[in-house]
């Protein structure tokens, strides 16, 4: 893995024999102090400007084809990222003790290929569905299938869904011959209810939609 500066400097000293096999995806955090890496049976989280041993690394029984690190990686003592292992998005972050627990956001239709993270939400697509999960309410706000037509005349590994956020609360996603945008919106709950009476509400309706365009 090679890491250049922005003066096109050779940083990459602390990041040789990371990884055996082709790498898959990278990640980095908001402040440029961490950067994670995964390859076919192993993740890796180093910090940029130290040397020595990887901050964080494991492996896996299972190919891991993305991931991404919480924004907010460096500055919290959860140290969150996600994981696609297979046909699976892992959530891991550490408890109280320091040690990491693993969740399972989902069980997808085919590989997960590439994940996300973006302020408060989290985006994976698989073969066949992508799905944003808002990390602050705990929730999946929305899955998008691939389109039908789709699924005969394009290969599922040579067209991979692709996305990228224009801003903080809209997402643009290729796939195949389709281009979607998804504007997340957040719902406005009756003014007109008490307090508790939207707490209640809120509990039983997920904070956030989307609307495609």
């Amino acid at each position: 893995m090679y890491v250049l500066n922005i003066e096109g400097v050779n940083c990459s000293n602390t990041f040789n024999n990371l990884h055996r096999s082709s790498i898959n995806q990278l990640s980095i955090d908001e402040k440029a102090d961490f950067i994670a890496s995964c390859s076919d049976y192993r993740v890796c989280i180093q910090e940029f400007y130290t040397t020595g041993e990887p901050h964080y690394t494991t492996t896996f029984e299972r190919p891991v084809k993305a991931l991404a690190i919480d924004p907010q990686y460096g500055t919290t003592s959860a140290r969150r990222f996600v994981i696609g292992e297979a046909d699976r998005l892992i959530f891991f972050e550490k408890n109280l003790l320091g040690r990491y627990r693993a969740t399972c956001l989902q069980q997808a239709r085919g590989v997960v290929r590439i994940a996300n993270w973006f302020g408060n939400f989290i985006v994976w697509a698989s073969d066949l569905c992508l799905k944003i999960y808002d990390s602050q309410s705990k929730t999946i706000i929305t899955h998008l299938d691939r389109d039908k037509e789709n699924d005969y005349r394009i290969k599922l590994d040579l067209y991979q869904c692709s996305f990228t956020w224009r801003d903080n609360r809209t997402l643009l996603v290729s796939w195949g011959n389709s281009i979607k945008i998804c504007s997340i919106r957040q719902r406005n709950f009756d003014s007109e209810l008490s307090l508790t009476q939207a707490m209640m509400v809120q509990e039983r309706i997920r904070k956030y939609y989307v609307e495609l365009g």
